[in-house]
């Protein structure tokens, strides 16, 4: 409240609910402003303060009428416009929004507070560039505020401009060295680009400042994992679930990471007679003699040794998994093609021009698929690759995938997911492990029935990759009534032009079989009903969901 006086003033009022509101006492500031209000109903500051502060305690209806009162009262108040069009963008209404926020800086074109929302506002309207500008208009007027840096990195690092995305985040923490949540965004962002050393220096700062961060402890555990460093990725995952067991993902790359060591698939792979031939076609008809050719995760060194079969002169492999490299190193001494290929015992992503390769490869091949096609890390890799390995005309082998899905009935897939009790003990709790990630089967042995015709629902590029995750829809006509209890999928690999290899239902291939992702809740459906998709792409999984 007020101190006694005789009268005082509406900014004595307006500066004690600042002050107030940035105690983080809101409450007390909203009876201020009131009181204000009953002894100066027509000043258009406190009304827009206290529909500001309404629409920050998420009381969107009387924000908005307090905003309109505001203009009503004093239609030259650019603060009133400026918590009008806060009150239309959380009402979803941005396009009436975004020409209140022209209203608000019509009156007062250099008020940083209005260009960051006019900014946000744009970016909603998928309008990047425009948003962009008008962010770097915020930076250039409050020189000294995070907030515009802190929004415009983020809209550059979701539009993978990751460059542009560290200079603004590394701004942000010029002026604000401590804040660990700025350290994050400027981690993630430099390991997006592919500098994995110093995103794990930046995490390692963020835990030593905040040992419970389980987020940033999953993070450090990603970028060690794609530095090669599994046994710490490990543990660090398993930290992030001491101080959240809810992280799932850290959960599941603990079970990944504990069997790549010399994982058994390995053996498969190399008795795959159809994924081989397929390979070795691709490399004889884009291998020349003048190719430098990258193959990225050598295993065995097979597909190294195909490309100087094919003729290129120098062959570039790396393999992270030191045992691996030093049986590629030795295959390929015994089959007299040392003098060709190096083998270099790291991964990818800590490959420098230069130094590990002389200069960038005019090819890559890398089969680092698993029958989910992208469980293996395929994206981020040719992505890292593409940016900084390779010349900007380098042919990728593979090129691209289709994957093809079809929902299934399967009692023993419902059963494997939703058992409640098994000799006698209630298992119940079990169930939330179920996660929606894929099995892997050979479709043609599996007992199910198909409700729905095999389809394509979604393309990926391997020559231009993307790390962003989608999510797409997609009807679905059931052929046949019945229950959903999951989808089956596959992919039709493109190699490059004329080269397939399908891991659909009945091919040739024995290494990949099909992917059967099971749906937490069974879904009754009748012959001709239309059914929505959600499929969704991450760098990592592609993943289905039913909307209904």
């Amino acid at each position: 409240m007020i101190a006694h006086q005789e009268q005082p003033s509406p900014d004595q009022y307006h500066n004690l609910a600042v002050i107030q509101a940035t105690l983080g006492k809101v409450t007390e500031s909203i009876c201020t402003l009131e009181d204000g209000l009953k002894k100066y109903p027509s000043n258009a500051e406190l009304l827009a303060l206290i529909s500001s502060m309404y629409l920050n305690t998420g009381k969107i209806k009387e924000g908005m009428e307090y905003a309109q009162s505001a203009i009503s009262t004093n239609p030259r108040s650019s603060v009133a416009y400026l918590s009008y069009a806060s009150a239309l963008n959380q009402c979803n209404q941005v396009t009436e929004a975004l020409a209140a926020c022209e209203a608000s800086l019509s009156l007062y074109p250099e008020q940083p507070e209005a260009l960051l929302l006019k900014a946000s506002i744009q970016a909603r309207l998928n309008q990047n560039e425009l948003a962009i500008q008008t962010y770097q208009q915020a930076i250039h007027i409050a020189p000294d505020w995070l907030p515009p840096y802190i929004a415009l990195g983020d809209l550059l690092a979701e539009s993978e401009q990751f460059d542009s995305a560290i200079e603004y985040f590394q701004s942000a923490l010029n002026i604000a060295p401590g804040i660990p949540e700025l350290k994050q965004r400027l981690g993630m962002s430099l390991y997006a680009k592919g500098e994995i050393d110093s995103a794990i220096q930046l995490y390692q700062e963020i835990i030593s400042i905040k040992p419970e961060d389980a987020e940033t402890h999953t993070l450090l555990g990603h970028a060690l994992r794609d530095y090669g460093r599994l046994e710490e990725a490990v543990e660090a995952y398993k930290t992030a679930l001491q101080y959240n067991p809810d992280i799932e993902l850290a959960r599941t790359n603990i079970q990944e990471l504990t069997g790549q060591i010399i994982p058994a698939w390995h053996f498969d792979m190399l008795a795959d007679s159809t994924r081989n031939e397929a390979f070795d076609q691709a490399l004889n008809k884009r291998v020349t003699k003048n190719t430098h050719v990258l193959d990225i995760g050598t295993g065995s060194g097979l597909l190294s040794m195909m490309a100087a079969r094919a003729g290129a002169s120098k062959i570039t492999t790396c393999e992270v998994v030191p045992e691996l490299a030093n049986v590629a190193q030795q295959i390929i001494k015994d089959n007299h093609f040392d003098h060709q290929i190096t083998v270099i015992n790291k991964r990818s992503t800590s490959l420098q021009v230069g130094k590990d390769i002389e200069q960038k490869a005019d090819l890559l091949v890398c089969e680092i698929l698993d029958s989910g096609l992208l469980g293996e890390g395929v994206l981020p890799t040719i992505y890292h690759a593409r940016k900084n390995l390779l010349k900007d005309d380098a042919i990728i082998i593979p090129e691209s995938a289709d994957i093809h899905a079809v929902l299934i009935e399967s009692d023993s897939l419902y059963r494997a997911n939703s058992a409640d009790s098994i000799s006698g003990f209630n298992i119940e709790a079990f169930k939330e492990l179920n996660t929606e990630k894929y099995t892997i089967t050979n479709l043609a042995s599996f007992p199910h029935k198909t409700l729905s015709k095999p389809a394509p629902v979604k393309h990926i590029s391997f020559m231009y990759p993307s790390l962003s995750t989608e999510t797409t829809t997609m009807e679905i006509e059931i052929e046949k009534g019945g229950t959903i209890h999951g989808i089956a999928f596959w992919f039709n690999l493109s190699l490059t032009e004329g080269v397939t290899i399908s891991t659909a239902p009945g091919n040739t291939v024995k290494h990949w079989q099909q992917a059967i992702q099971a749906f937490k809740q069974p879904v009754t459906v009748n012959q001709k009903d239309k059914i929505t998709l959600l499929i969704t792409k991450s760098s990592r999984q592609i993943s289905f969901k039913l909307d209904h």
